[in-house]
């Protein structure tokens, strides 16, 4: 059996000027996907604080990252739960 994926995003800005969402994706190739899964993630930039949509992107980019470093290295730990604790 195989995985597959259908992916797509949206948002709504809602009553602020910008969208300060946001959102990452790592998708491994056909053989890592069956065996290691896709990671999606998702950072709500809290519209109106400073540094909301910068602080939301590092967050995303770093969990990612750091997720793709595992797949290649085929590491199994709970160091992405320890990435996201220390990108906070």
């Amino acid at each position: 059996m195989s995985l597959k994926l259908t992916i797509g995003e949206s948002s709504i800005i809602g009553p602020r000027e910008r969208n300060e969402d946001y959102v990452g994706l790592v998708l491994p190739t056909d053989a890592q996907l069956a065996t290691k899964g896709a990671l999606l993630a998702v950072a709500d930039g809290i519209g109106g604080n400073a540094g909301g949509r910068e602080a939301a992107e590092m967050t995303v980019r770093t969990v990612c990252a750091d997720y793709t470093c595992l797949i290649r290295h085929r590491h199994h730990s709970s160091k992405p739960l320890g990435t996201l604790a220390s990108s906070n």
